[in-house]
């Protein structure tokens, strides 16, 4: 799956009769307003880049006044990757559709099993978005960023990485669970884990995303909570 067909609730988003939008792209409007406001911009100027086919990121709104722009008018043309909203393009990737061997992210099933377990984890209904709903209690789009979000946006981008650029067997979360499975299954200590983190950190090429040690380890793979280990990792 290429980062096309990851997002293309971006691009679906009218009912077919037109009376209405698509559940999947009101979700995923919903999320997109989450990722942005827990950006590092958006705690500066509290103000984002409408990235409608309107406005297509010239104009500075609040996350309320985005979102319904969004809605009304659709998202610009190709804009898969929000460049301007935070998300860094991986490295070589020139369009979308750009081959996996080139990217820093993976899109196949075993990337996609651990962005389920992230799914999972925080439960998607958490980041639910009834725009309707929403503004008939008078609920709008600028809410504080919180820690769920942070934590979920965190997760997700640890189950896409590669472990090094070209990997194709290992993301940054699946080495993580993967070693704590192993302390877990063999009753390593926090030594061993750690040592085990420097044996593949110095193995691995340069530009990778190993985790540095156990404490490092265990604070990712704890975001997910520990009901993960009971899981078949290999």
């Amino acid at each position: 799956m290429d980062i096309r067909s990851y997002r293309r609730w971006m691009y679906d988003r009218l009912l077919p009769n037109g009376t209405g939008y698509t559940q999947h792209f009101l979700d995923g409007v919903r999320l997109f307003i989450k990722f942005v406001c827990s950006q590092p911009q958006y705690f500066n100027y509290k103000e984002i880049r409408c990235p409608c086919s309107k406005d297509q990121n010239r104009k500075l709104m609040n996350p309320d006044h985005v979102g319904e722009h969004i809605l009304k008018y659709g998202f610009m043309e190709d804009y898969w990757y929000w460049t301007s909203h935070g998300e860094s393009k991986p490295v070589g990737v020139d369009a979308p559709g750009t081959s996996s061997s080139n990217s820093e992210f993976l899109s196949n099933e075993y990337q996609n099993r651990y962005q389920s377990m992230v799914f999972d984890a925080v439960g998607s209904s958490n980041f639910r978005y009834e725009y309707h709903q929403e503004k008939e209690n008078g609920a709008n789009f600028e809410e504080p960023p919180n820690t769920e979000a942070t934590h979920f946006y965190d997760m997700l981008q640890s189950a896409q990485r590669q472990l090094y650029p070209g990997c194709e067997s290992f993301t940054k979360l699946s080495m993580a669970v993967h070693s704590m499975s192993l302390k877990l299954d063999y009753n390593l200590s926090q030594g061993c884990v750690h040592r085990v983190c420097d044996i593949v950190k110095r193995a691995t090429p340069l530009g990778n995303c190993v985790t540095n040690n156990f404490a490092e380890t265990k604070k990712l793979v704890k975001k997910l909570g520990y009901l993960l280990l009971s899981m078949t990792v290999a």
